[in-house]
């Protein structure tokens, strides 16, 4: 008997996601796959509920599609069984041990799919705060709370993002504590460190005037109205920018917040930037105004970048990035005084800058994707 014939068979997983278009979720599952695919630890399918591709995805990864492009609310809901029938049909045919999906609505997919005989074993996470990304009115969220309540209490392992988002799984939505698992989600490093250093053309970073940074999408989770107000009473104080990485709904109104306010000449709308880190690096601080968050890896991203960063304590994520304020400074949420108070702090106390600065980056090293990949290579392995 030869001795490759001794070796264990790798153990066949379904990642299950609802496309790679790009956002968090979908990038920590191309992180993982790429540290996968290195190691050979694991055969992996991706499938994929559309077929919306953004992020590269390494080659030998066979990838499976169900639908091209899903329109409505309602399409989306009626392919939840057709996307179930076709996983469990996969989980037969590759002989499946795990599927794991990412997302609310690939996690019901997942759990239909075992709920329809599937014989593998139903990973899902969950990478929002559900109690407070559901909390609005209306029927889309309400049919999302009911199937969150139903199906997930039925998986087998629950792989929450933080802290803050198991203990809304597990009282707000009756999951058994001891089948939620947290891990964090990975920061490639490596990757960030290259790309900060790129050079920026914008003249406000060739400028010596201190820039405060934040990023992300213009939705009200994000508070961005709160950082400007913020922003406008630092402004009063001392001589600074404020420059707005991402795009969203609500830019239109936002732009009018700063009209208003009299800050057209130092505030920076720059939308979505490919490479948002070369501008973080030059940054004098990074500040995240989320109202809440799942985790907030921007700011993980941030502390990558050897910026200090101030963030609103809000739930989920920030108090366990920043290990309770030792890492970065953590206000009340939604105060905009304290907010303002701690920029100016930071703007003006450079050894405290210095400091947080090399903190923030040995922290980020706890989220490195080496870190977080060994954590699900475990789950799943196990």
């Amino acid at each position: 008997m030869t001795q490759s014939s001794l070796a264990p068979a790798k153990r066949r997983v379904a990642f299950l996601v609802n496309s790679m278009v790009g956002g968090g979720a979908e990038r920590v599952v191309q992180l993982l796959l790429e540290q996968f695919v290195d190691d050979g630890s694991l055969e992996i399918v991706l499938v994929l509920l559309e077929d919306h591709v953004v992020y590269p995805l390494p080659e030998t990864v066979k990838v499976v599609r169900f639908a091209s492009h899903l329109n409505s609310s309602l399409q989306k809901f009626m392919h939840l069984f057709m996307g179930a029938k076709r996983l469990k049909e996969l989980a037969v045919e590759h002989n499946l041990s795990i599927t794991l999906s990412f997302l609310e609505r690939s996690n019901f997919v997942n759990v239909l799919a075992k709920l329809f005989g599937s014989p593998s074993r139903v990973f899902i996470s969950e990478h929002t705060n559900p109690e407070r990304s559901y909390h609005v009115g209306g029927l889309r969220n309400a049919v999302t709370k009911f199937l969150l309540r139903v199906l997930y209490a039925r998986a087998s392992t629950v792989v929450a993002v933080s802290s803050g988002v198991k203990s809304a799984l597990a009282t707000r939505f009756g999951i058994e504590e001891d089948r939620i698992q947290v891990i964090h989600d990975p920061c490639d490093i490596s990757r960030i460190e290259r790309l900060s250093r790129e050079p920026v053309e914008h003249s406000w970073f060739k400028e010596e005037t201190p820039i405060i940074l934040t990023a992300g999408r213009l939705t009200r989770a994000k508070g961005q109205e709160r950082l400007i107000r913020a922003f406008a009473k630092t402004r009063r104080e001392m001589v600074c920018r404020l420059v707005i990485l991402g795009d969203g709904e609500r830019r239109r109104t936002l732009e009018q917040l700063v009209a208003a306010l009299g800050l057209n000449e130092d505030v920076a709308f720059l939308g979505w930037q490919e490479n948002p880190y070369k501008y973080m690096k030059k940054a004098r601080i990074f500040a995240l105004s989320s109202l809440w968050e799942g985790f907030g890896i921007v700011l993980v991203e941030a502390m990558a970048c050897r910026v200090p960063v101030v963030s609103f304590d809000c739930e989920s994520g920030p108090r366990e990035i920043l290990e309770n304020g030792a890492d970065g400074l953590l206000v009340p949420v939604g105060d905009e005084e304290a907010l303002s108070s701690a920029m100016l702090r930071l703007l003006r106390d450079v050894g405290l800058r210095d400091r947080l600065a090399q903190k923030g980056w040995e922290r980020a090293k706890d989220f490195s994707v080496e870190r977080i990949a060994q954590r699900y290579r475990a789950l799943l392995l196990s």
